[in-house]
């Protein structure tokens, strides 16, 4: 399974300076990051991007945004991040409407953060994350075998507490370890 981050994650790094404008889904899982200025990137997407725009084809828009996110949120994009300052001042009313209805997460990239500052921060964060499941998955198999160590000591200690109970042989008296008591009992 190919690791993901949750878009708090990237919202949360402050050196990118990100401003969340609509995020309905702050827990989706992030696979990747694409930048495009197509009027239709997602064909080009397989799902769990990130989408950074400038808007730059899109100045001419005014119906056309519910189209364009709907198609976004059908080749399961999971936000959208308008660069401000540039072709936009804040992201267009009519795309935050559009995110609203179809419930994907839009933020602001100022201009002062590069698109690939955001999309070097979003790899170092998926690698983190697999990192951290490879460690889990390198810890999963010892922990499973202490566990499976520690049963067996548990049925073997109970076999000898039933072994020595059914020999009606007295518990030892302090100093005398149980070496002597299994010598005793041999008999």
């Amino acid at each position: 399974m190919s690791p993901v981050v949750a878009v708090t994650d990237v919202l949360e790094q402050k050196e990118l300076a990100l401003h969340p404008v609509h995020i309905p889904r702050p827990t989706v899982g992030i696979r990747w990051v694409a930048t495009s200025e197509l009027p239709d990137p997602a064909p080009f997407f397989e799902g769990g991007e990130v989408l950074l725009t400038t808007g730059l084809q899109t100045t001419e828009w005014r119906g056309e945004w519910q189209r364009y996110v709907d198609s976004l949120v059908d080749a399961g994009t999971v936000a959208i991040g308008m660069a401000t300052g540039l072709t936009y001042a804040r992201s267009p009313d009519e795309l935050v409407a559009a995110c609203r209805q179809s419930g994907l997460n839009l933020f602001e990239v100022p201009r002062r953060t590069p698109f690939v500052a955001v999309s070097h921060t979003i790899s170092r964060l998926l690698a983190e994350e697999e990192e951290a499941g490879e460690r889990a998955y390198e810890w999963f198999p010892a922990a499973a075998n202490a566990r499976e160590r520690m049963i067996s000591l548990s049925r073997e200690q109970r076999l000898d507490e039933e072994a020595l109970s059914s020999r009606q042989t007295p518990p030892p008296k302090p100093g005398e370890g149980f070496l002597k008591l299994a010598r005793t009992s041999k008999g």
